[in-house]
């Protein structure tokens, strides 16, 4: 018994409503669902500004992991180099005992050479991989900074879009209201 006095009770109250409203029950519905539109879209921007956000967090991070990568390679190569200086000195005490290590001198300059070589080759590796390095941190740099645009850009586009979306709902609300 008391399901059917509720929905009567409802339909009583929409009735005296609808007739004493101002606002005709059409233009109620159409700027209801302006209402809920301009709803579903900002959740959608909020949801497209929090992927942006979280896109930038991602590439800063993989900025910051190519820079402590760059700079662990200036630490590689400067072992490399006081690797290359010690090999170097071995030589040159070497050189002072010539007269009677000759046999050995021969076979350790042979060695020397290769390592030498084989630093170089390691130094120009090094550098090549340094220089795509770079290049990477510039181009990811660039990403990050256009991101950084665009977001803003979006931001302010998504802003002026919804203010003068509340702009033209308020003005249709007063000049509902009016009538």
């Amino acid at each position: 018994m008391k399901t059917n006095i509720i929905p009567a009770s409802v339909i009583i109250i929409a009735l005296i409503l609808s007739q004493s409203s101002c606002v005709s029950s059409k233009k109620y519905k159409e700027l209801d669902g302006s209402k809920n539109r301009l709803n579903e879209n900002f959740k959608r921007s909020q949801v497209e500004v929090r992927d942006l956000r979280s896109r930038t967090l991602t590439l800063s991070d993989e900025l910051l992991a190519q820079e402590k990568r760059y700079r662990s390679y200036f630490v590689e190569i400067g072992n490399i180099r006081n690797n290359y200086k010690q090999d170097s000195l071995k030589m040159v005490n070497l050189f002072k005992d010539v007269d009677l290590k000759v046999e050995e001198f021969k076979a350790y300059k042979v060695e020397t050479q290769k390592k030498i070589e084989g630093y170089e080759t390691q130094v120009s590796t090094l550098n090549t991989h340094i220089k795509k390095q770079d290049k990477n941190i510039q181009l990811l740099s660039s990403k990050i900074m256009k991101e950084r645009r665009l977001h803003a850009s979006q931001k302010r586009e998504i802003i002026n879009r919804y203010e003068r979306r509340i702009k033209n709902l308020n003005a249709t609300i007063k000049s509902s209201n009016g009538i």
